[in-house]
């Protein structure tokens, strides 16, 4: 297994002075479509500053340089930018590599990408995945803390064409290791073609990308003691040129990423920006990409002298066996500058469905996610537009608006707040240190005004002039902006040990995924108040759910205390029903649970979480014979109720539990004795979709 080492890596670039938020450059945001002055007074094209080679609205791939979602584009950001992003994976699939197996795949990279000058970007990126596949036993593959290091060179030939080139060091971790294994260091070269095709003489809106890579593969070294070991274990083994036990499966191949040849990859890319309102843009991304597998290690492949082997070569399977991937994406660009998220699935067309000896399987899918973030450190200019404005003068006398902006709440002054005039050609003006503002003269009617500030809702207020020219006097309301807490919680065991790495999944206001740092603790800021539900999950541990609360301005500090997992386990899952080994108590002629149960339940619902593919429940129960029938049927449904309850308490969604009390109705044995109606008195778990 590759070393569980979290490598953090320290990036230093040097940029230019930090400028403010409103001095973003345009590559970032949707230019304000409202201008001032004339066609004739505005700034002429040639004006404007010659862009350098760069790729528009510049985010990074997955891996980091960039581009769109896998295929790098040739150019990158201004000079003075940098772009951060942090990516997840998920794929999941029964049947994919053996016969009846569950398959699931879940991955992460944290990248960074700088333009520090001209025709030059530099990238790095952190990546780690985990594979599970059960198949009667439970195998767990993880990759954490592999290295990948860009270069990449660019240049503008024409205003709609790039052409650039990028070379690639992947530092691995080794297998069973800790740390970087230097033998398994990979390479990559890749050339790069991007058209904008934006800036023709007739534009389009769309951007193209085309690569060509080779990539020195060396991954199969990390494997190489490995299989000498299994080989010095085997019984009986026959010369290791004919010998096949020894060798990683194509599970493992697939949970570590090993291959054993070099691969040639063709990738092409389109990307449509669209957009959508003032400050909002959607890009739909169609990607394609084919690895043609190249032996410079002339691995022998054995043919033929292996019995029911699930793996071919590459020498029988051919193009069928070569990976190729087709992606479909979507990149929103909301009114944050620089923000966007990037939504996309990639579909296998080919080498999933039979596995080679020489490559790592090829996924039949993958859901993809990435938050990224640009920025640009250069310090912008203001610019500075002179108009002559020619007013004609009215017969009669215009009045003006005399207004006042305060908060709703507390009834102060609102300084600096932008007053708009809608569907008016007139420059904005912005309140005094007592809110206050007089507008331009205006002629007789009713006016529109759209107010923002800082830290409030924008809103919208009415002001009347009659005619004769008199002034009219209003005030606009602001509802100010939610102020936002944090969460900084820990998470530690029954004997009070931090537990790291443990996963933390907030659910309420917002959602988020965050893990447990080395001392156990995790922890989220610039979160709305309210009721929030944190689910745990740790290796060893019960899966908990803890509830708490953040509220304005304040630190939530939740202390959560896992439950080791019991050497003895109480509940498991079978084909049909959640079979316990011990009955959930009760006090006498009540639906009161007893306390003695709690670790009982708590292993139910682990089942439960652990297995959401069983989507129905049926919690049933069920009473002896003895006493009033009627009142055996309302027991046995409180009963079954109060354990649905405990259950959704402990995490597992409503919809997939009912409760069913059947009183004396269903007997497991006949109520003759009294050791055959303790046995009656129950409460059971049936599966209702069963799979």
């Amino acid at each position: 297994m590759r070393a569980r080492l979290v490598l953090v890596a320290a990036l230093s670039l040097f940029f230019l002075d930090t400028a403010a938020a409103d001095d973003f450059d345009d590559d970032f945001a949707t230019k304000d479509s409202r201008q001032l002055g004339t066609p004739a007074q505005r700034p002429s094209a040639a004006a404007s500053p010659t862009p350098a080679a760069r790729e528009p609205e510049t985010y990074n791939t997955l891996l980091g340089p960039a581009g769109g979602v896998h295929v790098v584009g040739a150019g990158s950001g201004q000079p003075g930018t940098f772009r951060t992003a942090i990516a997840a994976q998920l794929f999941r699939k029964s049947g994919f590599l053996l016969p009846g197996d569950q398959h699931r795949r879940v991955g992460g990279a944290l990248s960074l990408s700088a333009t520090p000058i001209e025709h030059l970007e530099l990238s790095a990126s952190l990546t780690t995945h985990s594979n599970e596949s059960t198949d009667g036993s439970r195998q767990v593959f993880q990759v954490v803390g592999d290295m990948h290091l860009f270069a990449k060179g660019y240049y503008t030939i024409l205003p709609a064409l790039t052409l650039g080139g990028d070379l690639e060091f992947a530092l691995l971790n080794g297998v069973g290791g800790i740390g970087f294994a230097g033998k398994g260091t990979s390479v990559g070269l890749r050339a790069n073609v991007s058209s904008d095709l934006r800036e023709l003489a007739r534009p389009l809106p769309l951007l193209l990308r085309s690569g060509l890579r080779y990539y020195f593969d060396n991954s199969a070294n990390l494997v190489e003691s490995t299989e000498s070991s299994r080989y010095a274990s085997l019984d009986n083994a026959i010369s290791r040129n004919d010998e096949y036990r020894h060798l990683l499966s194509n599970v493992e191949r697939f949970g570590f990423q090993i291959n054993r040849v070099d691969m040639l990859t063709m990738s092409f890319g389109v990307e449509a920006p669209i957009q959508l309102a003032d400050k909002w843009s959607l890009n739909p991304i169609l990607e394609w990409s084919m690895g043609i597998p190249s032996n410079r290690q002339d691995y022998d492949c054995l043919i033929g002298q292996v019995p029911q082997d699930r793996d071919g070569c590459l020498k029988d399977e051919g193009f069928a066996a070569w990976p190729s991937t087709l992606t479909f994406g979507l990149r929103i660009m909301p009114w944050l500058r620089g923000l966007s998220a990037l939504l996309a699935v990639d579909v296998a067309t080919s080498g999933h469905k039979r596995t080679v000896r020489e490559l790592a399987p090829n996924a039949p899918y993958d859901l993809n996610f990435s938050l990224a973030y640009a920025y640009d450190t250069r310090v912008q200019k203001p610019v500075i537009i002179e108009k002559t404005i020619h007013v004609d003068v009215a017969p009669e006398r215009l009045g003006r608006i005399l207004g006042e902006v305060t908060d709703r709440d507390t009834a102060l002054a609102v300084p600096r707040a932008i007053v708009h005039f809608e569907g008016k050609e007139l420059t904005d003006l912005a309140t005094d240190e007592q809110g206050r503002f007089t507008s331009y003269p205006l002629e007789p009617g009713t006016h529109l005004l759209k107010v923002s500030a800082s830290g409030y809702e924008p809103a919208s207020c009415e002001a009347s002039l009659l005619k004769g020219g008199a002034d009219q006097a209003t005030r606009c309301l602001l509802v100010p902006l939610p102020k936002l807490g944090s969460v900084k919680g820990s998470v530690r065991s029954q004997v009070g040990a931090p537990i790291s790495g443990a996963i933390v999944r907030i659910s309420g206001g917002i959602g988020n995924f965050l893990n447990t740092d080395a001392q156990g603790m995790f922890e989220k800021t610039d979160m709305p108040p309210g009721t929030y539900q944190a689910q745990i999950e740790a290796e060893g541990f019960l899966f908990t759910q803890v509830t708490f609360e953040v509220q304005d301005a304040q630190v939530s500090t939740p202390q959560i205390v896992l439950t080791p997992i019991p050497t003895r386990p109480q509940a498991a899952l079978s084909a049909k029903a959640i079979v316990i080994k011990r009955q959930v108590q009760f006090v006498t002629n009540s639906a009161e649970i007893r306390p003695e149960s709690n670790a009982l339940l708590a292993e139910i619902a682990d089942v439960l979480l652990r297995n959401p593919h069983v989507q129905q429940v049926e919690v049933q129960g069920h009473t002896d014979d003895v006493g009033n029938s009627t009142v055996n049927q309302e027991l046995s449904q409180r009963r079954a109720e109060a354990v649905r309850t405990a259950l959704i308490a402990a995490g597992v969604t409503p919809e997939r539990l009912t409760a069913v009390g059947y009183g004396s109705n269903r007997p497991l044995l006949p109520n003759i004795t009294e050791a055959n109606r303790a046995k009656n008195r129950r409460v059971a778990f049936q599966v209702l979709d069963p799979r």
